[in-house]
């Protein structure tokens, strides 16, 4: 049996627990459940300048991750058939200034930075997390500002291909992958680096997800990126975006939870030697709550998928400030969807199965 297959039977719907952060693989050392705390007031977009993104939405995009680089806000997002994307906006103005158009076709749902070795991580296909040097890319976005006259920039990965070896110029070379560890067989859904560590979350629609992380070391000269030292834990259910901060001396762990139709949640936990513990969970009106971001000062940013083109603004005080009641109707209603998910899933499992056995007779 995988770890997550063990993670996920020592997991209940209703009262999630979660596997100490310490240890590889679930125990009897189970700390704390899931608080059922509605966390009172998370304002959408309390600045007036707030970001708006609907430049992805027009190109037929699906937003996805976020992150904060050098005073420039990064998006990913996806379209069916059609290669991924990053789009690029100025922090201070919010205002659009290009797009990267990446090397594959992933659901890249998630998207984080190394600021120390400049790196940007970007969840790719069948587990794996994709690796690009920011410093080249930004050498790139420089030298097209000074050169030519244009107010929006483009940026193919595919023109930027070494002709001998094929590799993309941006690519540090890595094996970053959830299912490194004991062969798990869970997607890269949502991705976060903090202090050294590579976090990546699975999703899952009913069942509890798998945070999995590493410890990695990145040699320039080689351009090559190891991981060590595997941590995992448990997640909850419809998890789409992570992110992990030490914040006046606690370290925090923030979920975002979203499925289909139903209001999206925002999960706060505190991370101790002793394991995770849940402090607090937010409800909120909007469906579709994506990837999120954290700076250092523990202000917070998400996007949404649905259409809504703004981000949504907190930060950790105001996630742990207010505590309310549970709200029976959301959780229900994500655990028809996530069983309806899971269903949909299994179908398209079995025709891929038949397709395969087909394929192989004729």
């Amino acid at each position: 049996m995988s770890n997550v297959s063990k993670i996920k039977n020592n997991v209940s719907v209703t009262n999630l627990k979660l596997p100490s952060y310490k240890t590889l693989k679930p125990s009897s050392s189970i700390i704390n459940t899931l608080n059922d705390n509605l966390i009172d007031e998370v304002e959408l977009n309390p600045d007036n300048n707030s970001l708006n993104y609907e430049k992805i939405v027009d190109d037929g995009y699906t937003p996805q991750g976020v992150t904060n680089i050098d005073g420039k806000i990064l998006i990913s997002a996806y379209k069916d058939g059609l290669k991924s994307r990053i789009y690029i906006f100025d922090e201070k103005t919010n205002k659009y200034e290009g797009k990267l158009i990446l090397d594959n076709k992933a659901h890249v749902g998630g998207i984080s930075y190394d600021e120390d070795n400049k790196i940007i991580f970007v969840t790719g296909s069948s587990g794996k997390v994709n690796t690009y040097s920011y410093e080249k890319i930004n050498t790139v976005i420089n030298t097209l500002k000074k050169t030519t006259d244009i107010n929006e920039y483009t940026i193919d990965f595919s023109n930027f291909n070494d002709d001998s070896s094929g590799e993309c110029f941006f690519k540090i070379k890595s094996d970053i992958n959830i299912n490194a560890f004991e062969k798990m067989d869970s997607k890269a859904a949502t991705t976060y680096y903090y202090d050294g560590r590579l976090y990546i979350g699975s999703f899952e629609g009913i069942n509890s997800g798998v945070l999995v992380s590493y410890k990695l070391t990145y040699d320039k000269k080689k351009n090559t990126l190891e991981k060590s030292n595997p941590l995992v834990c448990g997640l909850p259910s419809a998890t789409q975006g992570i992110a992990v901060t030490n914040y006046n001396g606690t370290k925090y762990l923030v979920t975002t939870q979203s499925i289909f139709i139903s209001p999206s949640t925002i999960t706060l936990f505190e991370i101790t030697n002793k394991g995770i513990k849940s402090i607090g969970k937010k409800y909120l009106n909007d469906s579709g709550i994506e990837g999120i971001n954290i700076d250092n000062n523990g202000n917070i940013i998400a996007v949404f998928e649905n259409g809504r083109n703004e981000v949504l603004s907190t930060n950790i005080d105001e996630l742990k400030s207010t505590l309310d009641s549970h709200n029976v109707i959301t959780e229900l209603g994500q655990d028809i969807f996530g069983f309806a998910y899971e269903v949909n899933a299994k179908v398209n499992e079995i025709k891929n199965e038949i397709k395969e056995k087909i394929d192989d007779v004729f």
